[in-house]
């Protein structure tokens, strides 16, 4: 099984990734680009290597406050490991694990998720 252990800047919460443009639909807000972009950066100085096809995440995310949803913070991780390259796209994750955790930050394990022969 292929797999990485990969750490990054807190996510933001959802809350705060997207906008309302004037006449309609949603946008980037430039500082979730920004965070995006940098999380990529330190996925690629790990070296982590390129997981084809469908994959599982395991996610442990400090905890800014208590009034955080830890589901809020989710959609920048996977955003984050498919703008680095190292998942194809996020549709391709089949399973998700999440925690609140006492770590810095944003600790991933993805994995390629090869069947186990019983």
């Amino acid at each position: 099984m292929t797999y990485a252990v990969l750490h990054i800047p807190l996510p933001p919460s959802l809350n705060n990734i997207f906008y309302n443009r004037p006449h309609g639909g949603r946008g980037k807000t430039t500082d979730y680009k920004n965070w995006r972009d940098a999380a990529a950066w330190e996925i690629r100085s790990q070296r982590p290597p390129i997981i084809k096809g469908e994959v599982r995440v395991d996610l442990t995310i400090e905890r800014p406050n208590a009034a955080s949803d830890l589901d809020n913070r989710i959609k920048a991780v996977l955003d984050s490991l498919q703008a680095a390259g190292v998942i194809e796209n996020d549709r391709s994750v089949i399973e998700i694990a999440a925690r609140w955790g006492d770590v810095k930050g944003c600790t991933i394990v993805v994995g390629s998720a090869e069947k186990v022969a019983a």
